[in-house]
Formats: C-alpha cells, structure tokens, sequence
C-alpha cells in the first residue's frame, strides 16, 4: 500500500512558501478523517498559540474544560508526548480513555472518540502538533500511522516555514553562532563587525521569529534554517518519493 496523494498536493505541501490550509488539505488527504487540526499550546501558560481546523469548529465554551483537564490528555502528557505518531487508543483501552475527565468533558461533547498526533517540533513547554479527529467508528489503523510517519519530517518542515518566517542571510549566521554559545562580543570578532550591530541582528530576528531570549531564537532559527535546507537538497522529485 503507498500514499495515494496527487502531485499537486505534495508540490504545495514542500514548496516555499505553503499555507496552514496546504498542510490540512495535504494531512486530511493522506488520512481521511473528520476534522485534521494544527494546534501550539503554551502549557505554562494555558494558552493556545494557534488552533487551525480543517472545517469550522465552535468549541470555544469548552476551551475553560480543556485547560482544567488537559494534563490527563493522553498526546499532550507522558508517553504520548514523546512519539512522532502516536494515536490515544495507543495508550489506553477504551474503557480506560471513556473514563477520564477530558473525555467526559471536553472529548464526548465535540463528538469525537478517536484522536491521532502527529508532534512536530516545539520548544519546552510548549506543544506542536497535527490532531486527526474521527466520530464513532474505525479507529486510526497501522497503515495511517506508517502514513504519517513517512510524511511527518515534510509536515514538519512546512510548519516550520510557516511560523518562522524567512531570516536574512547575517541574521542566520548571528543565530548560528548563538548556538554555537558565542557571546555578542565573539561573534563581534568572529564576523568583523560591532557588538552594538549583533545586537540589532539578533533584535530583528527575535522579531521576525516572535521570541525573546537566545534560546527560543537559536531553536526557532535552526528550525527555519533547517527547513530551508531539507528542501534545496531535494535530488528526487518529491511526488516520486510516494509513488513508489
């Protein structure tokens, strides 16, 4: 069995410059579903950075639910968290999942009793992921996972180019000396130029990134970057890679 995907799809999913609803249309082609969604939390912070759906959803009386029951969500918290494709009933029974408070709160009003993740990249404490929704019915099975694994890396990389937007060729190599923990002084020396311009450097990346300290730019930079680079070394026609 392979990914039956159209190279139109694919070609919007891994070009420059694609939009959240190219990533949905792409993830809810490759696993039909009822709803695909794309969701950032700020566990911390009980916030949602961004929350996307594939068709309209108005769960917004419920949002006061979630939060007061998220840490028994199996895909937010513990093993769940930490595999790249992972589906609730991978983690619990049904009887166990019908019986915790997220569920009976937040899960069974939505209608949905089958949810499948797909983590991307994300710095601590916070979440990234792709949730494939189902009503009663089948279950996610092995083939939707070898699916979503085999285009998570993909999926990832077009996020990342969506939240991160496009650095200039000094920000990029500041970011990359950052991460190399050089201080603003050496990478003054390192590059030639002012302490003073290295900080103006970093001010406009952590801008253009949305982030404030070092730490968040040098991952969210390296995410960018990273994206950018898995594309350009392309030798293969990406179609071809699903076609096989």
């Amino acid at each position: 069995m392979g990914i039956a995907l159209g190279d139109d799809a694919l070609r919007r999913l891994l070009g420059p410059s694609p939009t959240i609803a190219d990533v949905l249309a792409v993830a809810a082609e490759a696993v039909p579903c009822d709803i695909v969604s794309w969701s950032r939390l700020d566990l911390a912070g009980r916030r949602v950075l961004d929350n996307v759906c594939s068709v309209p959803v108005d769960d917004d009386d419920l949002d006061e639910a979630f939060w007061a029951t998220y840490r028994e969500h199996p895909l937010c918290h513990g093993p769940g968290s930490l595999l790249p494709v992972c589906a609730i009933s991978d983690l619990l029974s049904p009887r166990e999942w019908h019986r915790t408070a997220i569920y009976a709160e937040y899960f069974q009003p939505t209608g949905v009793e089958h949810e499948l993740g797909v983590n991307l990249s994300h710095p601590a404490g916070q979440t990234n992921v792709l949730l494939f929704d189902r009503g009663p019915g089948a279950d996610f099975d092995g083939h939707d996972r070898l699916v979503l694994t085999l285009l998570r890396p993909h999926l990832d990389a077009a996020i990342q180019r969506i939240v991160s937007p496009a650095l200039t060729p000094r920000e990029e190599e500041v970011l990359g000396l950052v991460r190399h923990g050089l201080t603003n002084r050496a990478i003054s020396r390192r590059l030639g130029i002012s302490p003073h311009t290295v900080r103006k450097h970093l001010e406009n990346a952590y801008a253009r990134l949305d982030v404030h300290t070092r730490t968040e730019a040098a991952f969210h930079g390296d995410r960018a970057i990273d994206g950018r680079h898995l594309l350009a070394s392309r030798a293969m026609d990406p179609a071809d890679r699903f076609r096989r």
